[in-house]
């Protein structure tokens, strides 16, 4: 996935008062970035995935780990410090490190009547259109709201579309076949799977079908920023950011661009950041993982989200809420 990272300020009105030419306010070319539209950040990174049946009746288990860097949006190169522009402190950049990401989605028959599929040109395209709207302190069993108003109530909006080309619905037949093959060698549907899916990769299905996906994100500010949502606190900013993302299916990591590939080696080599992950060998193939063929959701079914993530990779180890690691200097784990 690859887009950027756009700063939403309401009521910005500051602008209005320069002339009509005045660079600084410019939209995501402004050269001042506290303007709204302000284009902050590059994003990039990957999302991997495996599709298996459930135990339960006619349901399909979605299982998927993240990870996506912050990047420089002029230069591409990953960020690991950004100078915060409403607050002129440097502040450290902790990428989307999201492990567990598992769900059940549709039924074993691909049906899923909330979000049809329909005929758009040359592809098939759906859309799903997401509002997580939540208690942080219940959601992930703790006591400190972060930086998130309304007493630690997360509410954003996810707004997916999917286009998958028609001409790859031979790939979609192989993929019905293999996740419900038979055990029965000579059935009529096994002699289906191997003339329609010949070779290794098929019957691993290490492929993907060419699908592509526009994303937008609108929501609160990241807790590694410094800026809270609160009005009342001292480092409250107002206003959201709203991410513009593409994405493409790849069959495997080394599919991915070169540059991008190398940067983000460079980034775990470099020690990355000194926090605990499980390793770019692990991020670079998770989909070749035995757990991933689980027919049950991993991590007793508890997903990752930034919030979550930065809790248990920052916070934690310092013993620290959110409020105390942005007023002492924003330190991370030695």
């Amino acid at each position: 996935m690859k887009g950027y990272v756009y700063a939403y300020i309401p009521g910005d009105s500051e602008c209005q008062t320069g002339t009509p030419d005045d660079a600084k306010c410019e939209g995501f070319t402004a050269t001042d970035p506290r303007r709204h539209g302000a284009r902050l950040f590059g994003f990039e990174g990957y999302n991997v995935r495996w599709l298996t049946s459930s135990p339960n009746a006619n349901e399909l288990l979605y299982a998927s780990r993240e990870i996506v860097f912050y990047t420089d949006p002029r230069t591409g190169e990953i960020v690991n410090s950004w100078k915060n522009p409403w607050t002129g402190e440097t502040v450290p950049v902790t990428p989307v490190m999201n492990e567990y990401m598992d769900a059940p989605r549709g039924t074993a028959d691909f049906a899923n009547p909330s979000r049809p599929q329909e005929e758009f040109g040359l592809n098939y395209a759906s859309n799903a259109d997401v509002f997580p709207n939540y208690d942080l302190k219940t959601q992930f069993a703790q006591s400190d709201n972060m930086n998130v108003a309304n007493d630690g109530q997360y509410s954003s909006a996810e707004l997916f579309d999917f286009y998958l080309p028609k001409d790859s619905v031979r790939e979609l037949r192989c993929a019905d076949i293999v996740l419900n093959q038979p055990q029965d060698k000579k059935s009529k549907k096994k002699m289906w799977y191997w003339w329609l899916c010949p070779g290794s990769q098929a019957k691993r299905l290490d492929w993907a079908p060419r699908g592509t996906v526009s994303w937008s994100r609108v929501g609160p500010w990241l807790p590694w920023m410094g800026m809270s949502e609160v009005a009342s606190n001292s480092r409250h900013v107002a206003g959201v950011l709203v991410y513009h993302v593409r994405s493409e299916t790849r069959t495997q990591f080394e599919d991915m661009p070169v540059a991008f590939r190398n940067r983000m080696q460079q980034w775990f080599d470099n020690g990355a950041l000194g926090l605990q992950t499980i390793g770019f060998e692990a991020w670079k193939r998770p989909a070749n993982y035995a757990e991933y063929q689980a027919t049950h959701p991993r991590n007793n079914g508890n997903n990752d989200t930034t919030w979550s993530v930065f809790k248990e990779k920052v916070l934690e180890p310092q013993g620290l809420t959110w409020q105390q690691w942005a007023d002492s200097g924003y330190p991370l784990p030695q």
